[in-house]
Formats: structure tokens, C-alpha cells, sequence
């Protein structure tokens, strides 16, 4: 059942206020203000720190799924929330205070168990190398992609390196589910020797797909699939519009996940994937809001969690040897999709917040559950084509000073370092790799790694 629930917290205006929605974000109690559409939750609770002490309002709930979306305000004494989600049974909203950053971070691990298994993650750092951009252009072969490689194994960069690849099958987000390496980077041969090269060099490729999505300009080819359409309460159907405020894509129809015609279909690109020696693979929109045919959560807040834990459990069974990352951290989608993008702002679909500043306490918190890395959108240090990413923002702000914030983001948040990258750019990789590797260097020192 949709449901909207409110509660409270006190907390003194200049306390501080951690946020694990969407991201990781704290601020001054007497600054918050967070619209209901820019946040969802990736914990379900909050953290108020005044005066060395933590209290942690924590959102229970039978059924374990998480909230759509998170609204909350200041009145100058408490804070005020207001959950919406969909509920058999009313929320219990448990307050519990702690003395010491650990303790509450112990106190989180034993309300969500899951957070206590390791994933047995080690990876470093993350390229984003778009294959092709929207548009059908083909921006950079595989064969560039295995030379970039080779250039950050001279850097020191390719030991726990992912090389995440939007645009690999094709026009990004055109074809979905034509899950194969697309012909004119070079095919299959070329893909798979991208493969064998980045795990000879210490790291793995990992290719962009999305966990539901049929795109329209391929639907004729799985009429199969069109009555596992997902639908909203009034019988819409579910889809992505192919654009938002701040960037271009194409339309999409989300179908059912855990459907058997999807499950076979996904299984199938998979194994056919794994054969060429692939190892982790991308799942989007995994752990997002849920969105209608105009790009915006629902105005009935749907929530198809279910489907998606459904598929979850269901895809991993059948690939238990592939690690599988997903677009935004939640609990929902652990064990199964321990590798999640950052997501907020400003270079995903997120509004900028400039009283929202970015903190540790998801990275924290999750420990070695799981591992954080940038989102789809994040920023290059230099112009060039994307597949996504807030093209307002970079017009704004331009290339040096958007990646520098994107950069500043992930290493307040503990973030894995990550950047968007031409590999046919090979003089400004050489100038910006040494700058990157000098800076993560730095970085791992000043906390002891």
C-alpha cells in the first residue's frame, strides 16, 4: 500500500545532519531542506551529531523495502521527515543514541545484517570510456580501449582498475536488451581481447546494461516481452522517457524483471558474455527511483523492488562467478550487486544542493559489503563526447572545474577515484594520468591506506 510517514528527530539548529539518500550527504540542521524528488533512501535513516553524540532515527519495516522518496525540513528545534513508500503495516521509527562515530556505525551494521558479510571487493579506482554516445557516434574501438591499458599499466594505474564501458553494444541506451559487442569497436575479437588484456594488466572490464529495459527502437524484435510491460496504478505503462532535464538518451519500456521471458533473454547475454571471458558486468537503474513515461518518480510512488529482488536472486544463482555492480546503493540489492554508482549531484540527474555537502557515512557504514564507485555521469577533465552525464552543469562550469567537484565529491564521500576518459586522448591521458595517480596517492596516505 502507498503510504506517506512523518516523524521527527530533535536537533539544536547548527547540529549536524548525515544523510545516506542517494549518495551520502551532510549539513547543518537549520539548512536542510530536501525536496522529496531529489533524494531516495540508500539507508533508511538519519544521523543527527551535536555536541560529540550521534542519534540515529532509523525508518523499520516489515517487509524490508525501502522508501521512493525522502522530504525533510527544519522548524528551528526538530527536524522533520516524511517517508513515502508502500507499506502493509505502519513503520515503527526507532531512535537510538550512540557516544562515538564507531559505536554508531556498529549500531547501523547490527540493525542490517547484510552490511556485516564481506564481498570480497578490492578494486581501486574506475575509467569510464564511452564506446558510443547517444548519437551513433562511435567514439573509441576496443582496440583504442586495450591500448588505454596498456598506457595506465606504464602509469601504475591498471592494478583493481574497472573499466566501465556505456555504449558498448551500440548507440548508448538504443538497443537494449542486443547485448553484444558491437561490430564497428571491433566485435566480439576485440572485446574479448580487451577482456584478456585488462585482467593481464590487474584490472576488468565492465560493460554497461540495463536490468529492465527494453529499448523502442528494438521492440518489434521481442514482442514476447510487451505484456511484461510494468504498469503504474493507473495502468500507464512504465518507461523512460529518453531525456531529462539535463541530459539526452533514448526511450525505454521497463519490463518486468523477474518474468521468465526476461530471465532467459538476460541469462542468455550473459553466459554468452562470460564465454568471452567477462567477469563484471554493469546493471542500471538498479536502486533508483522508479520513473513514469515523463521521467519523474511516480506520481503514485510504484514500487517494484520486489521484481528487481526477485531478479536479483534469480540472475546471480544462474552467474554466481560474475560480480555485478548496479546504479545506486541499497540494501535490497545486496548480496547480489555489491559494486554501486554514487549517485546525486551534480552530474547525475540530480539538482544541485550547494548547503548539501558530500561525507563518509555510506562508505562507512557498508564497510566491505560492498564498494562505491562514480556515477555514469561523472565528469572528464577535458571536453569531449559522453554518453550521459548533467550537460547543464558542464556548460555552466565547464570541463576543468565540473571534474574537479566530481573529483572533490567522491574523495569527501570515500568514493572510489573515478574519471571519464577518451582513450584516443593519449597526450592529455599522460598528462592528466600522472596527476590523477599522484593525487590518489596522496589521498591513501592521508587516511592511512
Amino acid at each position: 500500500m502507498n503510504r506517506t510517514f512523518d516523524t521527527a528527530l530533535p536537533a539544536g539548529r547548527n547540529a549536524g545532519v548525515l544523510l545516506p539518500w542517494q549518495g551520502c550527504w551532510q549539513a547543518r540542521a537549520r539548512d536542510l531542506a530536501v525536496p522529496a524528488e531529489l533524494m531516495a533512501a540508500c539507508l533508511p535513516l538519519v544521523v543527527v551529531q551535536d555536541r560529540g553524540c550521534y542519534r540515529i532515527g532509523v525508518l523499520g519495516y516489515s517487509d524490508r523495502e525501502h522508501v521512493s522518496a525522502v522530504s525533510a525540513q527544519h522548524d528551528g528545534k526538530t527536524l522533520k521527515f516524511s517517508f513515502a513508500g508502500h507499506w502493509d503495516t505502519s513503520p515503527q521509527w526507532t531512535v537510538q543514541d550512540c557516544s562515538s562515530y564507531p559505536e554508531c556505525l556498529n549500531w547501523i551494521r547490527g540493525q542490517f545484517p547484510v552490511l556485516q558479510a564481506s564481498a570480497g571487493l578490492s578494486f581501486k579506482r574506475m575509467f569510464i570510456l564511452d564506446i558510443h554516445d547517444p548519437y551513433d557516434n562511435l567514439l573509441q574501438t576496443f582496440a583504442d580501449v586495450s591500448r588505454f591499458v596498456r598506457q595506465c599499466a606504464d602509469t601504475g594505474l591498471s592494478e583493481g582498475t574497472l573499466y566501465y564501458l556505456p555504449g558498448w553494444s551500440g548507440s548508448f541506451d538504443k538497443n537494449y536488451p542486443d547485448y553484444t559487442p558491437a561490430a564497428d569497436a571491433g566485435g566480439e575479437a576485440a572485446f574479448a581481447e580487451l577482456i584478456r588484456t585488462a585482467r593481464e594488466c590487474g584490472g576488468e572490464v565492465f560493460p554497461h546494461i540495463n536490468h529492465w529495459a527494453l529499448s523502442h527502437h528494438v521492440s518489434a524484435r521481442y514482442p514476447q516481452l510487451m505484456q511484461h510491460v510494468l504498469r503504474d496504478a493507473a495502468g500507464n505503462r512504465a518507461e523512460w522517457p529518453g531525456y531529462l532535464w539535463c541530459g539526452v538518451g533514448h526511450p525505454l519500456y521497463y519490463i518486468d524483471p523477474s518474468s521468465d521471458p526476461w530471465i532467459e533473454i538476460m541469462h542468455d547475454r550473459l553466459t554468452r558474455l562470460e564465454k568471452l571471458g567477462l567477469k563484471t558486468v554493469f546493471m542500471d537503474q538498479v536502486g533508483t527511483p522508479m520513473c513514469n513515461n515523463v521521467g519523474k518518480p511516480t506520481q503514485t510512488n510504484e514500487n517494484w523492488r520486489p521484481q528487481m529482488v526477485a531478479f536479483m536472486q534469480r540472475i546471480t544463482k544462474l552467474h554466481p562467478r560474475m560480480v555485478m555492480g548496479c546504479e545506486s546503493f541499497t540494501l535490497d540489492a545486496l548480496p547480489g550487486f555489491p559494486l554501486a554508482q554514487f549517485w546525486g549531484p551534480v552530474w547525475s540527474a540530480s539538482m544541485e544542493t550547494p548547503r548539501l555537502k558530500p561525507c563518509r557515512l555510506l562508505t562507512d557504514a557498508i564497510g566491505s559489503s560492498a564498494q562505491l564507485v562514480g556515477h555514469l555521469g561523472t565528469l572528464a577533465p577535458y571536453p569531449c563526447r559522453y554518453a550521459w552525464t548533467n550537460y547543464l552543469y558542464l556548460a555552466e562550469h565547464g570541463s576543468a572545474r565540473a571534474f574537479r567537484k566530481s573529483r572533490e565529491t567522491h574523495a569527501a564521500a570515500g568514493v572510489l577515484p573515478t574519471a571519464r576518459l577518451i582513450s584516443t586522448f593519449t597526450k592529455e591521458n599522460h598528462r592528466f594520468l600522472k596527476s590523477f595517480r599522484d593525487a590518489s596517492s596522496a589521498a591513501s596516505s592521508a587516511t592511512g591506506g
